[in-house]
Order: C-alpha cells, then sequence, then structure tokens
C-alpha cells in the first residue's frame, strides 16, 4: 500500500453498514479510499450542503436521504503487540 495511505504505517479499515455501498464496493471489486467527512477534531458533518461548503471540488458524494448519524466509528488498534 503506498505511503500516502498509510502514514505512520498503518491504515484504518471501515465496513460500511449502508446496502447500497456495500454493493458498490462489490460492483467496483477494489476498496474505496476516502477520508472522514470532517476536518480532525472537529464534529462529522451530517448534511450534504454542509459537506459541499467545507470540502468543495469534490467529484462525487454519497449520502443517504434523512439524517444521518452522529456517532463516530469505532477505532480498533491492532498494531500493539499485545
Amino acid at each position: 500500500m503506498p505511503e500516502l495511505l498509510r502514514p505512520g504505517g498503518a491504515v484504518a479499515i471501515r465496513i460500511p453498514a449502508c446496502r447500497e455501498l456495500v454493493r458498490l464496493i462489490e460492483h467496483v471489486g477494489k476498496p474505496l479510499v476516502s477520508t472522514s467527512v470532517n476536518r480532525s477534531g472537529e464534529e462529522p458533518l451530517l448534511k450534504i450542503g454542509e459537506i459541499r461548503r467545507r470540502f468543495p471540488g469534490l467529484g462525487a458524494y454519497i449520502g443517504r436521504r434523512g439524517r444521518g448519524t452522529s456517532s463516530a466509528s469505532t477505532v480498533v488498534d491492532f498494531t500493539g503487540s499485545d
């Protein structure tokens, strides 16, 4: 995996709960690379309008109808020796 995608030697992998997104990934046959929809340390952005204003120039958005979840992903670190 290119260093650009694994700064510090580690990566995080997210398994989406969104059925449509899982189908898209299966159709493409490769993982999708993305960042979170927030700047580090800031609250997640939940509305497409907020995302467009904060991150202009993105080529595509995948959204869900209705309100998104306000809970962040759980990150489990498997890089330790324990």
